[in-house]
């Protein structure tokens, strides 16, 4: 709105000399409002008000009732001064306040209103004209102080506009580049390093750094940075912990973006992650997958250089940027899993090639035929041995089965191995008789074992030797052990009859003397004579030439020795408790004659004077190739302070010999009788009977004599 000044100019501005009558005038009219003042003033922010609702007005309330207290102390003094200052001045405050050009003239039409209602007829007409000079230079200068504003305000927002775009095209020119290079390399250092230089050169930022977050998830590392050289050397290699104590690890705590306008602040003077001549900083997250996978910070020497649209557009070349780090990493994942592979591929080919190598030398070289058959039992591959062995070409061998290679009487034998395959992946080895191309048959062995793919049997090998050699030298080896079993009974025999000749002579030769000493020393040489016999005999009956089973064996002696001393018929008991155990004839014979030695002496000397009495024999293994033998009576004892190894008398002479001979120890107890306990260990050889204990599975056998 333009109003002219000049429209109603005041007494001062015509030149002409004021008159007595219009001081008295601008005296009364001053007077007049000094008188209402106070009711002007609440007429005027009652209606200012009123428009400050109407017309969305950014004053406050407290700021109306300053104006209208201005505004009526202005006219006043204006009209006591006529200084035109006051008025250009009071204008520009006005247009500060930010009072529009409306509510200037509704605060006008407030004035005339109220003369029209509270001045008489005579002061009307000239408050109205002091009124209208005064509010017309009023408007004038308010209309050129408000233009002037406008002005500048317009200068400022296109500055603004011109600012914002220029921003904005900085940001769409810096996501263009920053697409352009995350999409043309796949390598991360060159990715990341081209990418910060980006960001600083368009922006013309101080410094641009890139932290990544490292696989243990608890720092944040300096990975590629944009700035001065010495900006850069002070945050080589930085390593930040995340968590709150820095603006880089609480971005990555957070996961959130932010900006600082003051860097200088006492907070922030300890971090480590901002460098000396920075004033504002601005730090994004990296996020891919929802995982925090690094910060981007951008530094300045501005002070509030940063905007909240900076945050929002940079945001978008953060995530753009996170993105491209990650398919970076997982193609130099992939890359390394492909290096990993190739060479776990050109290493298992090269393996395989070795296998193949061995396999081969093993197939051309193996004096058995192998065929590989398949589900149908029909033969793919083979080697030389094979054809040659049933006489086939390469040729004629292809397809053949395994039926074709076997008289079919053995067919059914062949069946049960196979389902011995099948069922363990893998045969025995069996016997059976194979035929040639041209029917001729021969000795051979066979073995199975199945193939298979991801479970299932897909075919077999079949591992095939010609043992007719072997057959022919089993036979040969078998016939002659035979006729040395037959000889070795044979000298048994003939060394048990030899030592019943001898003690037949001995029995001849006591018939030549009456002293009853002299035939006790025969009667006793014969029963160690007959205890050496009747292990002959036993080995001669036995199946094993090489052992004897002792049970049996002390059962047989103990009873000729009842019977060669009948006068100890009912009144000594004699019990046998002995495990099934083999002995070799090395050890037999020793054990048999201590047996010998101390039931004859039991039974001779344990019982006088017809005394009633009992012996006991037990023979067990306590060990794997321990034994024991024991000899119990509940005689008189043998004479306190004996030493079985210092007796004189010849048979506990014989029993300690035995002893020694046999590398046993020996134990006398005589509590309650008389106890004699050896023990002596066997060879590993003769523990066969039973793996654990070298006994014969069978109960023990006890057995009581009279």
């Amino acid at each position: 709105m333009s109003v002219d000044r000049n429209m109603f100019p005041a007494p001062a501005d015509t030149g002409l000399p004021m008159t007595n009558a219009d001081e008295a005038a601008y005296a009364d009219l001053i007077d007049w409002l000094t008188r209402h003042r106070d009711n002007l003033i609440p007429a005027i922010h009652s209606r200012l008000v009123d428009m400050l609702y109407s017309h969305r007005s950014t004053l406050r309330p407290t700021q109306i009732r300053q104006i209208a207290n201005a505004e009526i102390d202005n006219l006043i003094h204006y009209l006591t001064t006529h200084d035109e200052s006051l008025i250009s001045a009071q204008a520009s405050r006005i247009v500060d306040t930010g009072l529009s050009m409306q509510a200037l003239l509704a605060m006008i039409g407030i004035f005339n209103t109220y003369c029209y209602e509270h001045c008489d007829q005579e002061r009307l007409i000239p408050t109205l004209a002091q009124f209208a000079t005064y509010y017309n230079r009023y408007l004038a200068y308010f209309v050129d102080v408000r233009e002037t504003v406008i002005l500048a305000e317009q200068e400022h927002i296109r500055s603004a506009l011109q600012s914002s775009f220029s921003r904005y095209y900085t940001w769409l020119q810096t996501a263009a580049d920053v697409s352009r290079a995350v999409t043309s390399t796949l390598d991360l250092r060159h990715l990341i390093t081209e990418s910060v230089n980006l960001i600083r050169s368009h922006f013309d930022h101080y410094h641009v750094a890139l932290y990544l977050v490292d696989k243990s998830g608890h720092y944040a590392v300096l990975r590629a940075s944009s700035g001065r050289d010495e900006a850069e050397i002070a945050l080589e290699g930085q390593k930040v912990r995340i968590d709150n104590h820095t603006l880089v690890g609480a971005c990555a705590l957070k996961h959130e973006a932010r900006t600082i306008a003051n860097a200088h602040a006492e907070t922030l003077k300890r971090d480590k992650t901002l460098l000396p001549d920075t004033q504002s900083v601005m730090l994004l997250p990296l996020i891919s997958r929802r995982e925090i996978i690094g910060v981007l910070v951008i530094q300045s020497t501005t002070m509030s250089a940063f905007y909240d649209d900076d945050i929002t557009r940079l945001q978008t070349v953060a995530d753009q940027l996170a993105n491209a780090i990650e398919n970076a990493r997982l193609y130099y994942e992939l890359q390394l899993h492909s290096q990993d592979l190739a060479q776990a591929v050109e290493l298992r080919t090269l393996e395989l090639q070795k296998t193949t190598e061995r396999v081969e030398t093993i197939l051309d070289n193996s004096p058995d035929a192998i065929l590989l058959l398949n589900e149908n039992l029909e033969i793919e591959l083979f080697n030389p041995v094979a054809s040659s062995m049933f006489g086939y070409t390469a040729e004629e061998f292809v397809g053949k089965t395994l039926d074709s290679l076997i008289l079919p009487d053995q067919m059914s034998s062949m069946r049960e191995l196979l389902d011995e395959c099948h069922a363990n992946n893998q045969s025995r080895g069996i016997n059976f008789i194979a035929r040639r191309n041209d029917d001729k048959t021969f000795d051979a062995g066979i073995a199975l074992a199945t193939i298979r793919e991801y479970g299932t049997i897909t075919g077999l090998v079949c591992i095939i030797r010609d043992i007719t050699d072997q057959v022919k030298s089993e036979e040969k080896i078998k016939a002659s052990l035979r006729e040395k079993e037959v000889l070795l009974q044979e000298i048994h025999h003939r060394v048990k009859n030899n030592m019943q000749v001898i003690s037949s002579l001995i029995a001849l030769q006591s018939g030549y003397t009456n002293d009853d000493r002299v035939h006790q020393m025969f009667r006793e040489s014969q029963s160690r004579i007959r205890s050496m016999a009747l292990v002959h005999e036993q080995l001669y009956r036995s199946h094993d030439l090489a052992r004897i089973d002792f049970s049996k064996y002390i059962h047989e002696l103990t009873t000729n020795l009842m019977r060669s001393y009948p006068n100890s018929a009912g009144r000594i008991q004699l019990d046998v408790e002995a495990e099934t155990i083999f002995l070799d004839i090395d050890t037999a014979i020793p054990c048999g004659l201590i047996i010998n030695e101390l039931v004859s002496n039991a039974l001779k000397h344990a019982f006088p004077n017809n005394r009633a009495g009992n012996i006991h024999i037990q023979f067990k293994a306590s060990d794997t190739n321990q034994r024991t033998l024991i000899v119990r009576d509940d005689g008189v004892g043998f004479p306190d302070g004996l030493n079985v190894y210092r007796t004189e008398t010849l048979g506990m002479q014989l029993v300690t010999s035995l002893t020694s001979q046999l590398n046993a120890t020996i134990g006398l107890s005589q509590d309650d009788g008389t106890m004699f306990e050896i023990r002596f260990t066997v060879p590993e050889a003769d523990c066969e009977d039973d793996p654990g204990t070298g006994r014969a599975k069978t109960r023990p056998l006890v057995e009581r004599s009279s």
